[in-house]
């Protein structure tokens, strides 16, 4: 096991096992829009690469204050500008998956309550390039240890409810280029048990 991936697992096992039997568990599926930095890769010879938006799913996973989120964004194109040629080179996919709080500082009101996150655990890009000169620039997949903070807001009506969220994740040990990735997401929420 990688060293960064140790203390993502021991968090995960504190949202499993470590919350009391009266805790609500709450699982809440969500969709919306991935954007990343917007600074380019650096390629050199004057040539940059520019990540696009592209389309941002998940789920989380909530018990009591404690949360982990899966976030994945699929065929976002890759784009070359540069003295020799533009267009588009390849598609990148990225996978991640954090654990931390969700903060509800301010009671529900008629159902509805707002909420700051912090959190931390891993992002992994993959890229699929239609010019193979970027295969040697760049690895199949690339896995970095980030930190993920943002907010949101439900409304619950017994059970069931809707969220909209912003969070980002950041790279503390990547170039701009990859330093930020942010998930505007909306999603049901949907409440299984608790006291």
């Amino acid at each position: 096991m990688r060293p960064r991936a140790i203390p993502l697992t021991l968090a995960f096992a504190v949202l499993a096992t470590g919350v009391p039997a009266a805790a609500q568990l709450h699982v809440t599926p969500t969709a919306g829009a991935y954007r990343p930095g917007e600074a380019p890769m650096d390629v050199g010879n004057g040539t940059r690469l520019f990540r696009g938006s592209a389309l941002g799913m998940g789920v989380n996973l909530e018990a009591g204050f404690l949360r982990g989120t899966i976030a994945y964004a699929s065929g976002a194109t890759i784009r070359q500008d540069g003295l020799g040629a533009t267009g588009d080179v390849g598609q990148g996919t990225l996978l991640a998956m954090t654990a931390g709080i969700a903060f509800r500082p301010l009671p529900r009101v008629l159902g509805f309550q707002p909420y700051a996150l912090v959190g931390g655990g891993f992002k992994r890009y993959d890229y699929a390039w239609d010019d193979h000169r970027f295969d040697t620039l760049f690895p199949s997949d690339q896995r970095e240890f980030v930190l993920q903070y943002g907010g949101g807001a439900d409304l619950m009506v017994g059970g069931l409810g809707l969220m909209a969220e912003v969070y980002d994740m950041v790279a503390p040990d990547l170039d701009d280029s990859r330093r930020h990735d942010t998930f505007v997401q909306i999603g049901l929420r949907f409440r299984l048990g608790g006291g």
